[in-house]
């Protein structure tokens, strides 16, 4: 019979089928089974063989006709079979059978017919599975919220990951992080992220089972600073992070937003761009700048747990993308600006990963730097000019005003110091007007800088610096005179001067003499207007004058003083000497100290001693014996004594006022004579090499319990006493005896006295000592100074001789004549020298305070005095507009260009000496920055580019 096929049916995994096989009336009695082959794509999973015998009839019973009868003739076959699961992989699967008939032919031989089934099935799971795991780290994705697409079905419910293990409805374990659902009968379904959460990468995107990443998509935001323009000050040390414009490295605090669904606790990560500049045709023509500075980069650094932080470099010094991780909702990372003024930096940032993918997407939250420097000026001004530079003050201050924003420097006037001139001008800057050649009030002073004293305050005068390292310290003069610089060589040009001087004062015809103007402290590089003035003394060391034998005076000084154990004996040298005192020390032993040892016993408990106590010394085995009488007994308990064995060492500190003496006074007399005859027959064998010997008192006797210790204690208080009432009566003498070591100190005394016979002939050719030692007691004092003197005199005459001195010569480079140099602060008289006329005085002593050749300048050789022999040279001077040095700038505010020359000494010395990461300023290397002021009214572009390249904080 013939069969028609149509679609695929769809049904769900393990449904129950029932495969139907017709057997037709015709020649049905010759079928004998039927084969069913089921089918997966096409790959056979199972088969099974139905007998014919067992299939049922066509048609119910009926009336008999002949069609009637051939449909009762035919049967139907059936197998039932359950459709397998789909695979984990695949989406669904193809079921098809096809049926084999056995049948049986005339010849007695069985034959096998197919016929291909006219039914395929499509296949579908009933259930689905989706593993989420975090982006970041690949953890399970607790809570991911998500719907399920599948083509003709609505998307209604929202599904969520497990938060933890749980099971399913079979029992089975599902990990967190995970869902099952149920699928509708249509092939296929796609996951949809609900609410913030967004899927970064499809790990498995087909089957029943689905894996993805994701995560959630948050709003980042900044936290500090806010979005938006910020003009940073980054010639600042950084302060508070830099969030507040204050520093070259600002530290950027984000954090991530999202809606209610979700807790800040999920955010992970924080992606960002940051982008130097400005880009090359960017408005106003500035792009970045060629600043080459490796210790300030633009760069990116990440803050604190750096493998928190994630940074690529796109572009050297320009492009920087990266993520950072959130840590309790914030997350942190630096932006370094670098130091060049008009640089900015933009950062961007978004919630999403797919902010840096291909898929770009805008930023949520920009933030954009601009950098800038601010600068303060501060203006020294002398009383003599408040009044007469005012005006021009004005005019460079709005001209420095105007240019500051062309280099992204805001300047800012700060204090103005108008100070005493009179009393605070330094040595060589005020002088009379007529020094400049200045014909108006011609005796009024004039305030002039130079090389020397530009840098340096007026006396009295500090800067305020209210800002260290940012204020411009600003002097203002009439006038500044430099060296000449008529040649990149500063020696050419410079004229020399010898001639022999015979007084200490004289003068020099500078504009006559050498075609210049004279300063007499200025210099190009600090130094002094004149250098190198040579000197030397015109005498020599075998001159008779001088020639001299030094001759020894001592005298004496003999205090009254008390005795000691030391004396000590002082050789004092004229004060006109530089040689130290040399003191000599003589020793004795000291009357010994008293040790006093308990060697009595304790008479039997109800006995009486026999009141008796020996005082023994036992080295030199002297003793006395002195007799006590003892009190009738009393128990101890009464008298609170000792129970237990008393220790050998006497040394109580007792109170026995309530306790009767015992002791006699011819007892004491006895032991005062005991400790005399004593220390006067063995005061030799009382002392050793490290001093004197105690005297060691032993008391010896048998004392009753009761009244032992009234009578130790009044025994000990007696031997304590008559020691200390000998104590006066003998001393040991002192040792007047030199020893060898004491004959060398001596010799070293007077060795250094005659080191210096410039001194001695001072000193009127005389060598003074004072000996000094205490007047004589009785104990050897007056030998001990003999001793001395006679040692004192005879290393003098021992090594006493002819010597050599005059001022002229330096005793210390074997009396040759002394020479050295001056500066030209050292021996000017600026009272009465002009800029043409210089009038100089001979130093008397110089810098490193040696002997001058002003303190021995004389016509003739003589004892103390010699002509002297002078040589220098010189360059003439000029006149100067402004000088500058870091933040140090002298300004003269005179000219027509006065104004504009303030812009330039500003920008010219903001290089600061090796400013290295600068970039040139095109004015060839003759020239200086912003030398374009001079002879126009802008600053060029190559000097805008050189200003924004410089760090001025690195001055000053």
């Amino acid at each position: 019979m013939a069969e028609v096929e149509g679609p695929p049916v769809r049904i769900y995994e393990d449904s129950s089928l029932v495969a139907t096989a017709h057997i037709p009336a015709k020649g049905a009695d010759r079928f004998q089974e039927v084969t069913f082959k089921f089918l997966r794509d096409g790959e056979p999973f199972e088969e099974k063989t139905v007998a014919v015998a067992s299939a049922d009839s066509g048609s119910p019973a009926g009336p008999a006709s002949d069609e009637a009868s051939d449909d009762a003739a035919a049967k139907t076959v059936q197998c039932d079979v359950n459709a397998p699961l789909v695979d984990d992989q695949r989406d669904s699967y193809l079921l098809e059978y096809h049926v084999f008939y056995k049948v049986q032919q005339p010849n007695g031989n069985a034959r096998t017919q197919q016929k291909l089934a006219n039914q395929k099935f499509e296949v579908l799971p009933r259930t689905a599975r989706l593993d989420v795991t975090w982006d970041a780290d690949d953890k399970p994705f607790s809570n991911f919220a998500f719907k399920v697409q599948q083509d003709g079905c609505d998307e209604t419910q929202v599904r969520s990951t497990f938060a933890k293990e749980g099971k399913n409805a079979q029992g089975e374990t599902i990990p967190a992080g995970t869902a099952e659902f149920n699928l509708e009968l249509v092939p296929g379904f796609r996951i949809v992220p609900d609410g913030p959460y967004e899927i970064t990468e499809h790990v498995q995107t087909t089957g029943r089972k689905r894996a993805i990443k994701g995560d959630v998509k948050a709003r980042a935001r900044f936290v500090s600073p806010e979005k938006g323009s910020v003009q940073q000050w980054v010639n600042y040390d950084v302060e508070d992070l830099g969030q507040t414009g204050l520093g070259h490295e600002v530290t950027i605090e984000v954090a991530l937003e999202a809606d209610g669904t979700v807790s800040t606790s999920d955010l992970s990560e924080v992606h960002f761009r940051v982008t130097y500049g400005p880009e090359p045709g960017a408005a106003g023509g500035i792009e970045k700048s060629k600043r080459d500075d490796p210790d300030h980069p633009t760069t990116v650094f990440p803050v604190g747990d750096a493998a928190k932080t994630t940074i690529e470099e796109k572009e050297p010094n320009k492009k920087y993308e990266g993520k950072v991780e959130v840590d309790n909702g914030v997350a942190y990372f630096k932006v370094a600006l670098g130091l060049a003024g008009g640089d900015t930096c933009k950062v961007e940032i978004s919630g999403t990963r797919k902010f840096l993918s291909d898929e770009g997407g805008a930023p949520d939250e920009t933030l954009e730097f601009e950098n800038w420097r601010r600068l303060y000026y501060e203006l020294l001004v002398p009383d003599i000019l408040a009044e007469r530079a005012g005006p021009k003050i004005e005019e460079a201050a709005k001209e420095l005003e105007t240019n500051g924003p062309k280099l992204f420097i805001g300047f800012v006037r700060g204090a103005t110091q108008v100070f005493d001139t009179i009393e605070g001008a330094d040595h060589g800057t005020l002088a009379p007007r007529r020094f400049l050649g200045l014909e108006e009030d011609p005796e009024e002073p004039a305030y002039i800088l130079s090389g020397r004293n530009w840098r340096e305050l007026p006396k009295g005068v500090s800067w305020k610096d209210e800002h260290p390292g940012k204020t411009l310290h600003i002097a203002v003069c009439d006038a500044i005179l430099k060296w000449r610089q008529d040649t990149d060589d500063e020696q050419a040009g410079t004229h020399d001067f010898s001639g022999t001087v015979k007084e200490v004062t004289g003068t020099i015809d500078v504009e006559e003499r050498f075609g210049g103007r004279f300063m007499p402290f200025s210099g190009h590089d600090a130094g002094d207007g004149i250098t190198d003035v040579k000197w030397s003394a015109d005498i020599t060391k075998d001159d008779p004058v001088c020639k001299f034998t030094p001759e020894l005076v001592i005298e004496e000084e003999r205090p009254e003083e008390p005795v000691g154990t030391v004396l000590t004996v002082t050789l004092e040298p004229d004060s006109a000497l530089p040689s130290l005192p040399a003191r000599i020390p003589f020793r004795r032993p000291a009357y010994p100290d008293l040790k006093i040892a308990n060697r009595t016993s304790r008479a039997p408990e109800g006995e009486q001693g026999d009141g008796s106590i020996t005082v023994k010394e036992p080295n030199l085995c002297k003793e006395v014996t002195l007799q006590f009488e003892e009190p009738e007994q009393e128990s101890s308990e009464e008298v609170g004594l000792h129970t237990a064995e008393d220790s050998d060492d006497w040394d109580w500190d007792l109170d026995f006022d309530d306790v009767e003496g015992v002791l006699a006074q011819e007892h004491a007399d006895q032991l005062e004579t005991f400790f005399l005859d004593l220390f006067a027959s063995g005061k030799a064998d009382l002392q050793n090499e490290e001093g004197t010997n105690p005297i060691t008192i032993e008391l010896i006797g048998s004392v009753g319990a009761a009244n032992r210790t009234p009578i130790l204690a009044e025994a000990t208080a007696a031997v304590r006493n008559a020691h200390t009432q000998t104590h006066g009566r003998d001393h040991y003498d002192f040792d007047s005896q030199l020893t060898e070591e004491v004959g060398e100190h001596i010799q070293d005394f007077v060795d250094a006295l005659l080191e210096y016979p410039g001194a001695i002939r001072t000193a009127e050719d005389k060598v003074t000592v004072t000996l000094r030692c205490s007047a004589t007691t009785g104990h050897g004092e007056d030998d001990c100074f003999a001793s001395v003197r006679d040692k004192l005199r005879e290393c003098f005459d021992t090594t006493n001789s002819e010597v050599c001195s005059h001022p002229g010569l330096d005793s210390e480079q074997d009396n040759e004549p002394r020479e050295g140099t001056c500066t030209l602060r050292e021996m000017t008289g600026v009272e009465v020298s002009t800029s043409t006329t210089w009038h100089f005085a001979l130093p008397t002593v110089t810098p490193d305070e040696r002997i001058g050749p002003g303190s021995f300048v004389g016509p003739e050789r003589s004892k103390r005095a010699c002509p002297t022999i002078i040589e220098f040279s010189i360059q003439p001077h000029e006149a100067s507009g402004g000088e500058s040095d870091g933040f140090a700038m002298a300004w003269a505010h005179g000219g027509e260009s006065s104004n504009r020359q303030w812009v330039r000494l500003v920008v010219g010395g903001f290089k600061n000496g090796d400013e290295s990461g600068r970039v040139a300023h095109g004015h060839l290397e003759t020239g200086a920055a912003a030398d374009c002021l001079l002879n126009g009214q802008e600053l060029c572009a190559k000097c805008i580019e050189h200003g924004r390249s410089l760090n001025p904080s690195r001055a000053g």
